[in-house]
């Protein structure tokens, strides 16, 4: 799912309006990133319940600090921030620790064709972190530099940790083609 140009401003002008206290913006921004949030969430929660309030948190978080946010930079990116930053923080204070379970491809796909589960089979190949990158990648279409800025890592670990992770998927298919 890639945004266009025209969602970009439209949602880089919603956080600008909410910055001057217009709430009502704030539907833009759900109505482009709630999903994304939602999934964000539910990879850290591993519940669907605690990924519906991170997200409920997420919203009211990006409402008090849409001041912070730079015009012009990525819109995305930012709010991806603020949501990871309320999962961590929710999930702090349950106490558990992260989930290790919790990765959500019913968001990524919708179908379960054979196609859908031979993908989602070779995701759970890969380490919470590399899907969580790939996730934001190639589902939320950040590039490496907005994704790294989301999971707070630096650019060139991110890229080393994507083309790890495109290697272990590489060399999974390869071996099932094997096998056929």
């Amino acid at each position: 799912m890639f945004f266009t140009f025209e969602a970009k401003n439209d949602c880089d002008n919603a956080l600008r309006s909410v910055a001057k206290g217009d709430k009502s913006a704030l539907v833009e921004i759900y109505r482009e990133y709630g999903k994304m949030i939602y999934s964000l969430a539910f990879h850290y929660s591993g519940s669907k319940s605690d990924a519906e309030d991170i997200l409920q948190d997420t919203m009211l978080k990006i409402m008090k600090q849409a001041h912070n946010y730079r015009h012009g930079s990525s819109p995305k990116a930012w709010v991806l921030s603020v949501a990871r930053s309320c999962a961590l923080d929710y999930v702090k204070k349950r106490g558990d620790g992260i989930s290790l379970d919790a990765f959500d491809t019913d968001i990524a796909f919708t179908t379960d064709s054979d196609e859908h589960i031979y993908i989602a089979d070779a995701l759970k190949t890969l380490t919470k972190d590399e899907q969580i990158l790939l996730k934001l990648r190639y589902y939320a279409g950040l590039d490496l530099k907005e994704a790294a800025k989301v999971l707070n890592i630096s650019h060139s670990a991110a890229r080393k940790r994507c083309q790890r992770a495109l290697d272990k998927l590489k060399d999974y298919f390869d071996e099932k083609e094997e096998i056929k």
